[in-house]
């Protein structure tokens, strides 16, 4: 089956391109090539008839020389018909048996028409000439192409042009749908599909214009819903750091006040994470950095000491710094909490990529979660212990990979242990 739309257009226009080309090929054989070849029947059986009135008015000894000189023409042969004529292996072409059997006729001969050759080879027709003596008669082959071989050419050769037109038509439809196609995969926050305005069909014009239309609004309600995300996480700090400080100035020092610092602790921990999915990354501008370098100055605010770091200090990548703090910075708290040390980190650069993993020694997660631990307030607690979090930390840093070209994946190691992998555009 033909899936793609490039296949079933190029498809159809061949279809229906032959076609038209073989109901050409039957009206140019009915209307143009059998009257040609009943033309030249009549005109080769009124050779025939002439050389063999001529042959019956001359005396026997003069037949040969007339012979001889009907031959040095090279158009017209005749041999006597004793034998097999040269070039009898041949097959005669479609005009050919039709010249025949139009010549059959005009002689009168239809039932009992002899003919030997053919194709590329001469085509003898045998016949009893003068006195009734047998001879073999041949109208030489003309040169170059057949009128068959010259139609069935021309289609060949239209058919050839008109796929080669029809797939550079079908390229110049999917560049833009393929650039509307990247344009939805990439949303969120897609790349701008203005130019196909311009560029593209109308037709197609017209879908990047909705399209455009439908981004505006999507990205204005996810403008609207990260506002008020940020809003309300940010608002809820202030109530909470004074209700933390009144906490701290009752100085019981019973296990209630550890139990309320804790849970305020926790509090906080939650809206930090609010507070960061909710910022998103319009606002900072793109920089040209070292990555080990910031990578490093992540992990040493961790608490990770610096001769976890491995690879290449080398590679650099053009990213917002704060994000990129904010993704590694979550990317080192799930392998401390849900982890077991010791703790790696390599830094490396393949194929235009800059590649950061962080590989703790833990038990790893269920196989069967891994493709959901990147999603919104997704928490792997039936494989790992809950540190309170609300699931957002590994989605921070999976929409920074995306805005950045690249993408998180996560692998369990089969020697133990658990890796994800941070991978971006370098350029």
């Amino acid at each position: 089956m033909l899936r793609s739309l490039r296949a079933r257009n190029v498809a159809l226009m061949a279809g229906m391109l032959l076609l038209g080309q073989l109901l050409t090929m039957v009206m140019v054989a009915a209307f143009v090539i059998a009257p040609q070849a009943d033309r030249i029947a009549s005109i080769l059986g009124r050779h025939v008839r002439t050389v063999g009135a001529t042959l019956n008015a001359l005396p026997t000894t003069e037949r040969a020389a007339f012979i001889a000189r009907v031959n040095s023409s090279d158009t017209f042969l005749i041999i006597r018909g004793g034998g097999e004529p040269p070039g009898a292996d041949g097959r005669p072409t479609w005009l050919e048996t039709r010249v025949l059997r139009s010549l059959a006729t005009d002689l009168g001969q239809s039932e009992n028409m002899v003919w030997r050759g053919g194709g590329g080879q001469p085509l003898w027709v045998w016949l009893r000439l003068g006195n009734g003596d047998p001879y073999w008669v041949s109208l030489a082959p003309s040169p170059g192409w057949t009128p068959t071989g010259a139609l069935l050419g021309a289609v060949a050769i239209g058919l050839t042009l008109s796929l080669i037109a029809g797939l550079l038509l079908q390229r110049r439809i999917n560049r833009p749908l393929k650039a509307l196609a990247d344009a939805v995969d990439a949303m969120p926050d897609p790349h701008s599909v203005a130019h196909l305005v311009d560029e593209a069909p109308a037709e197609i014009a017209t879908v990047a214009t909705s399209f455009e239309r439908m981004t505006a609004r999507l990205r204005a309600q996810e403008a609207d819903r990260a506002f008020m995300l940020a809003g309300i996480s940010h608002d809820l700090k202030t109530p909470i750091a004074k209700l933390r400080l009144a906490a701290a100035l009752r100085e019981t020092g019973d296990a209630d006040d550890a139990m309320i610092a804790r849970q305020f602790d926790r509090i906080g921990r939650m809206l930090d994470q609010f507070l960061d999915f909710g910022r998103g990354m319009d606002a900072e501008q793109p920089q040209r950095i070292n990555v080990w370098q910031a990578v490093s100055e992540v992990a040493l605010s961790a608490g990770l000491s610096s001769d976890c770091m491995q690879g290449d200090p080398s590679v650099l990548a053009s990213v917002r710094p704060v994000a990129l703090e904010r993704a590694i910075a979550n990317l080192f708290r799930n392998a401390i909490i849900h982890g077991h040390p010791p703790i790696s980190i390599v830094v490396r650069k393949e194929v235009g990529r800059a590649i950061v993993e962080v590989v703790d020694s833990g038990d790893g997660v269920d196989p069967t979660l891994l493709h959901q631990l990147d999603n919104p307030f997704f928490r792997g607690d039936a494989a790992r212990p809950s540190d309170g979090g609300v699931g957002l930390g590994l989605a921070i840093a999976s929409r920074f990979a995306r805005e950045h070209g690249g993408m998180l994946r996560f692998e369990n190691i089969e020697t133990g242990g658990f890796r994800v992998e941070l991978a971006i555009s370098a350029a």
